[in-house]
């Protein structure tokens, strides 16, 4: 396997693997054609993407039923999730666990390819190679460590005390600041280097370093005069500065000395300075990385915001389509929810029952308004306009990727566990899970709900409708599930506001 490959291992002990080279992303899921394909029922038919990203490999999961996890952590769907060496990756109950290349080191070509200057790679590789054998097992270690930080301030503590660990130096800091305005603060710091949150550093170093975006090194006695007076008022003896920086973007700068030290460090200037260079490099990519996921944040954040907006305006549309069953789309989403919850599925699932709740009528707005908003009892003909609104429903939905779980869900929801019902005639397991969940959901609300052909009946009246639908209309297990709900809790998720529907 090439040293820059990554590789994706079964962790159910199939020794099943996918090398991740050839290409820059990968798709997942159960639909044939999938460049990972899981011949699960519980992962989704397009069920999340691989991709490479400037740092390594990312996830997104694509709105999938189950979810995915990384690490045991759900992630949203949408987000651009980057992974690590060692990550443990769920598709649904399908467990993975990356493996990165086999040089920690050499896989920064790779991470930096897109954002780094040539140059930087160059220089890199040189400072590698003039490291010894435990240098470069200290890097390699302080690069993971670096690597997993999930803040700045955390990547400029575990830089330095790497940095620090290593070389010996007693003064080491990672400052950040304004080259014009000589003003410098500590993300983090060790030593003397900070005393009563002043900066005590020499302003001509970090003027050069800032300026030439390059590392410098110095030892007392050495020709280059450059650093003036303030080397002799700080009583330095050997001090060494880089920036963290990818492809011209600077997030900082280390810098470390040894003032007071009564001796110099444990190694040589020229190792300190290689050492020195690659811990910036990697701290550097480490915020970099954090500052795209930050980015990638905030635009699921947009792209929710639009998503969620896009499903209150169906719903909106549904309303005003129907006015009689205004509000029954959010009442079904809420009953549907704590069934699934009650059922024992996952949050994540339960969000997805939800959604699919407030959309499970969307197609009723191609339904002919004299049909939809009849006083009495419909013709055959009629009701036949009624029953296209589920595949309407599907149709309209089936072009956005991001409702892709909920559309059987949707389509289903009118199909009884015995058979008979529309529009595929399912019967059983053959029926959806999310539709199962949605039609006990829909049934009692448009039984406890006042149409324009009917009263509301009362608790009772609806439990004994539905307790009868057992094994006919509803799945029994699910049905009994059901009925276990206590009745305060039904009515205050059928008439939240008011609580009026009557128990008997």
């Amino acid at each position: 396997m090439s040293k820059e490959a990554w590789r994706l291992e079964s962790a159910d002990g199939t020794g099943a693997s996918l090398v991740l080279v050839g290409r820059d992303t990968f798709s997942v899921g159960r639909r044939e054609g999938q460049d990972v394909r899981l011949d699960n029922v519980a992962v989704s038919r397009e069920h999340a993407t691989l991709r490479r990203t400037g740092r390594g490999w990312a996830v997104t999961d694509l709105g999938s039923t189950s979810g995915t996890t990384i690490d045991g952590r759900a992630i949203t769907p949408g987000t651009i999730i980057p992974l690590s060496h060692g990550s443990t990756l769920a598709f649904g109950p399908c467990r993975f666990i990356l493996r990165g290349p086999e040089s920690a080191i050499g896989s920064l070509r790779t991470m930096v390819e897109t954002d780094a200057a040539p140059a930087q790679l160059d220089e890199l590789a040189l400072a590698k190679e003039g490291m010894s054998g435990g240098q470069l097992d200290a890097l390699m270690e302080a690069s993971g460590h670096i690597a997993a930080a999930r803040s700045r301030d955390d990547v400029a503590r575990l830089a330095i005390q790497e940095l620090s660990g290593v070389t010996g130096l007693a003064n080491v800091a990672f400052l950040v600041g304004n080259i014009e305005r000589d003003a410098w603060h500590p993300l983090a710091n060790v030593g003397s280097m900070v005393e009563g949150g002043e900066v005590r550093i020499s302003r001509s170093l970090m003027r050069k370093v800032s300026s030439e975006g390059k590392p410098f090194k110095w030892r007392r006695g050495s020709s280059n005069t450059m650093l003036g007076q303030s080397v002799m008022d700080l009583q330095l003896e050997e001090i060494c500065a880089a920036p963290a920086m990818v492809g011209g973007r600077i997030y900082g700068y280390i810098v470390a000395d040894n003032r007071g030290q009564g001796s110099r460090a444990r190694v040589s200037l020229d190792e300190i300075g290689r050492f020195l260079f690659s811990i910036a490099h990697i701290a550097g990519l480490a915020m970099h990385g954090l500052e795209r996921e930050e980015e990638a944040r905030e635009q699921a954040l947009a792209n929710q915001q639009l998503f969620e907006g896009a499903v209150a305006a169906f719903v909106r549309a549904v309303d005003m389509k129907d006015p009689y069953t205004r509000g029954h789309s959010e009442r079904v989403a809420r009953i549907a929810r704590v069934l699934g919850g009650q059922a024992g599925l996952s949050p994540e699932m339960c969000e997805q029952i939800f959604l699919a709740g407030l959309l499970h009528d969307v197609g009723k707005i191609g339904v002919p308004d004299a049909v939809l908003r009849k006083d009495g009892k419909l013709t055959p003909e009629e009701f036949d306009e009624i029953k296209k609104h589920p595949a309407n429903a599907w149709a309209m939905m089936k072009v956005v990727p991001r409702w892709e779980p909920m559309l059987l869900g949707i389509r289903n929801h009118h199909e009884k566990w015995a058979g008979g019902g529309y529009p595929d005639n399912l019967a059983g397991e053959a029926i959806p899970l999310l539709a199962r969940i949605i039609g006990i959901a829909d049934v009692f609300d448009a039984l406890t709900s006042s149409r324009s052909y009917r009263p509301a009946m009362s608790l009772e009246q609806a439990l004994q409708i539905m307790r009868e639908g057992l094994g006919t209309h509803f799945e029994p297990r699910l049905g009994e599930i059901f009925l276990s709900i206590p009745n305060e809790e039904l009515v205050r998720l059928i008439a939240p506001d008011q609580g009026t529907v009557p128990l008997d």
